[in-house]
């Protein structure tokens, strides 16, 4: 069976891009049916929050762990860094070994497991414009709209939309 999904994620992490969804069609799977939060999701543009770019992330099954959600950016408006005239790459993770990984297909969401129908914690979220990691939480507002909330320091600093 396949379905059209059109949503909208709504993300801020510390200076972290906020997102916004486009048109996906898509098979259906078992799992997939039960978690209304898989599927591609796109990236709000916010420019007063730093934001100017959209990206979509696809969420679903973690691979090696079916029950958790995990989350990589399949598509971005970004297609040429402008410094370097090719593809993006992840220049400002604080583990330089991996700056030189294009941000295409980057994990970017991982291993967040299902509290309730509509909320997953306990999952990190990177943020690429700031290289960093945070805990997340997500919660499915309605069919159309997620929420993650990005914290440091055991949740005591965080910032979510």
């Amino acid at each position: 069976m396949n379905k059209h999904k059109i949503a909208f994620i709504t993300v801020l992490l510390l200076s972290n891009p906020t997102f916004a969804q486009v048109a996906e069609e898509a098979d259906s799977e078992p799992m997939q049916d039960q978690n209304t939060v898989f599927g591609v999701w796109a990236t709000e543009r916010v420019p007063e929050e730093g934001e100017d770019r959209i990206a979509h992330i696809k969420i679903e099954p973690c691979k090696g762990n079916q029950q958790k959600a995990c989350g990589k950016i399949v598509w971005s408006e970004l297609k040429v860094d402008p410094e370097t005239g090719k593809a993006p790459l992840d220049k400002l993770n604080s583990e330089e070994s991996l700056r030189s990984r294009p941000i295409m297909c980057l994990e970017i969401m991982h291993g967040f497991t299902a509290a309730s129908p509509n909320t997953y914690e306990d999952g990190e979220l990177y943020s690429t414009r700031t290289g960093k990691t945070y805990t997340g939480e997500m919660t499915l507002i309605d069919p159309n709209h997620i929420k993650l909330r990005g914290s440091v320091l055991f949740g005591l600093i965080g910032r979510e939309t």
